[in-house]
């Protein structure tokens, strides 16, 4: 099974914050910690009325690990794909790059770990 990433821009006293949820209940504010697993699927998708135009870039954060075999890329506007590398274990940090409704390019920067084998 995939790991499902859906996004959510609101805005919170003028500024804007983004709401991520994924398919393992797992759910935060500018920040989402999410377990992968080796070989795993990983998809971000916005949600219905997500208010944000699209997604313009999902790449790890420079003192990451790399942990994708396939790294994020584009299916469309709101859709974007990855594979946890088989081979790996720990936790990258990642940015996601998108545009919000008014124009406004903004970036956060979630986590993805992926465990030790048992």
């Amino acid at each position: 099974m995939s790991l499902k990433i859906r996004l959510k821009a609101v805005e919170n006293n003028g500024k804007v914050e983004l709401l991520l949820s994924d398919n393992e209940g797992n759910v935060g504010v500018d920040n989402l910690k999410s377990e992968g697993a080796r070989g795993q699927k990983v998809k971000w998708k916005l949600s219905k009325k997500s208010n944000i135009n699209k997604i313009i870039n999902i790449y790890k954060k420079e003192d990451s690990i790399e942990i994708f075999s396939v790294k994020p890329h584009r299916v469309n506007d709101s859709k974007w794909k990855a594979v946890i590398d088989k081979d790996i274990e720990g936790q990258e940090g990642y940015n996601i790059k998108f545009e919000y409704k008014d124009g406004r390019e903004i970036t956060i920067d979630p986590f993805i770990d992926v465990p030790p084998k048992k």
